[in-house]
């Protein structure tokens, strides 16, 4: 009887046990390899780049019933791998690639699931073997261009060596910080026979990344937060990736601590928590009050870019900073962190709350806190925005709970620091390389995973997306779009119907639920919400640098 357990921890082996009739080598193709090994991994779900040298692998894909999207842009492909990786429980998105500018054109989503820390296998083709360094047709340096936008990246250079890379991208893809890996196979790997080897238990003497946290340092960390007066939580995007959310939540209600999210975090506070909202120069006054105020200042999951911190040598200047990290790169690269903790954000909050068990069974737990109370108590964020106000109250109106997709750029920061955090939908945005229309090929693989999608774009935006439009509705996904005429004065519904997509106008916001129970797209124009409305809100945004 087969017995087959995969064990998708941040382990540094990975146990996948199979019948042991499967364990001997055997003969196959490279495509068939290729396609039996992601079989055995148990990657349920494949984004294809259209490419007929993809074809071999595709075939066989399909034999195993494995479930595969086939969209016409590599870009689209890996964006929608990334969208669905963050909402499959930690399994990385897997993409399939052409050769040449099939790879360029992947690289933003490359660099953008780097950035954000979402785990991909991307495998793309390369020239044969032979004619690698022949400046042959199609010849692209796939491993030098994406060294500097992936977490690692293969050449594989024998049809035997396929089974195993392809584990290794999968464990290195999913383990530490999370992150794309990018496997090149010469084409000519694919019509070759060779070894085919089930998944092993794996050990890289080269990669070991950290698991626990030292304890004197999280010793160190949990003092600091007893004796401070006014201490901060900042959320960060690691968090929803480690799993470590309800333990957080139970520390922070132990230690009365406040809340402060970056943007990547916006949606992942607990209603229950105190949460003060976005931090950073976009974020609320009160996020902004806090991080000024506070004496001691808890870093999860984040990067300390400059969209938090501003001038780094000004962030928090009266404040200890713990910054607990799976990633030491990351650690005081813009900040200095006074205790720095590596190791990964489960397992070392785990231990910081076994710790504070440990003291109230000797030392009743006196939280002293010299925040005002009206700073505690004053969640709500004062918008005085008309464009932001309206957007508040119209996504308010929604009873069902959706995934909010969004472009970088005013419309995002706004949504972040105004809605996103008080409300009970969750966030899909790109954050950390701030990538370009971003949100509707994302949504293409979000909505894959099995979540309702809305996606707000500029009508200026659209124009770019009309092939993804064209997919949405062929395939029947859950994603409406409610597009902002800001004054580009586009006919965007009558296009969309000269293409068969449904879409419509709506007169004012309180119509545009009801219009998206009926159409795939809705577009209102601001213009009509007031006179002096127009492009001065989002010029006073860029102005601020948002």
């Amino acid at each position: 009887m087969l017995t087959r357990l995969v064990c998708m921890s941040t382990s540094v082996t990975e146990w996948i046990l199979l019948d042991s009739k499967k364990m001997n080598n055997t003969q196959a193709s490279g495509a068939s390899i290729i396609a039996r090994l992601l079989a055995e991994i148990g990657a349920s779900h494949i984004f294809v780049a259209r490419d007929e040298m993809l074809l071999p692998i595709t075939k066989k894909l399909s034999e195993l019933n494995i479930q595969l999207t086939c969209v016409d842009l590599s870009r689209t492909a890996v964006l929608a791998a990334e969208g669905w990786a963050r909402f499959s429980g930690g399994q990385p998105g897997v993409v399939l690639i052409g050769q040449g500018s099939k790879v360029t054109e992947a690289i933003t989503g490359i660099a953008s699931a780097s950035a954000d820390s979402i785990p991909l296998v991307v495998i793309s083709l390369q020239v044969p073997l032979n004619r690698i360094g022949t400046d042959a047709n199609k010849e692209l340096d796939t491993v030098g261009i994406t060294r500097s936008c992936s977490k690692h990246n293969y050449l594989v250079r024998s049809v035997d060596e396929l089974s195993e890379d392809l584990a290794k991208a999968f464990h290195i893809a999913r383990t530490g910080r999370p992150g794309p890996v990018v496997v090149d196979v010469p084409i000519n790997l694919l019509a070759q026979l060779g070894s085919f080897q089930p998944p092993m238990p794996i050990k890289l003497r080269s990669y070991n990344p950290p698991s626990r946290g030292h304890l004197g340092q999280l010793k160190k960390a949990l003092r600091l937060l007893l004796e401070a007066k006014k201490p901060l939580l900042c959320l960060g995007g690691g968090v929803a990736h480690s799993g470590a959310l309800a333990d957080l939540s139970r520390l922070a209600k132990k230690l009365n601590l406040p809340v402060v999210t970056t943007l990547s975090g916006a949606a992942i506070c607990p209603n229950d928590l105190i949460n003060l909202g976005l931090a950073g120069e976009a974020g609320s006054q009160l996020a902004k009050q806090a991080v000024n105020q506070c004496d001691v200042f808890l870093a999860c999951g984040v990067r300390f870019d400059w969209r938090l911190t501003g001038d780094p040598q000004q962030f928090c200047r009266n404040a200890s900073i713990i910054h607990i990290d799976v990633d030491p790169t990351s650690i005081s690269r813009q900040v200095r962190a006074d205790v720095p903790v590596v190791g990964t954000l489960d397992l070392a909050v785990r231990d910081l709350l076994e710790l504070l068990d440990e003291m109230l069974k000797s030392h009743p737990l006196q939280v002293r806190t010299d925040w005002p109370p009206q700073l505690l108590q004053d969640q709500s964020q004062v918008v005085t925005e008309p464009l932001s106000n309206q957007l508040v109250e119209m996504l308010s109106s929604f009873e069902a709970s959706f995934v909010i997709a969004v472009d970088p750029g005013p419309l995002q920061q706004l949504l972040a620091r105004d809605y996103i955090g008080q409300s009970h939908h969750q966030w899909l945005t790109s954050s950390g390389l701030s990538a370009e229309r971003h949100a509707l090929p994302a949504a293409i693989g979000a909505a894959k995973a099995g979540k309702s999608i809305l996606v707000l774009l500029e009508t200026s935006q659209l124009a770019a997306h009309l092939p993804e439009l064209m997919l949405i509705n062929q395939l029947q996904l859950d994603i409406k779009l409610l597009c902002l005429d800001l004054g580009e004065s586009c006919r965007l519904p009558a296009i969309c119907r000269a293409l068969d997509i449904s879409a419509t106008e709506a007169a004012s916001l309180d119509e545009v639920p009801r219009l998206l129970n009926d159409h795939l797209l809705v577009q209102f124009s601001f213009n009509r919400l007031t006179d002096d409305l127009s492009e001065t809100t989002f010029s006073a945004s860029v102005e601020q640098g948002l």
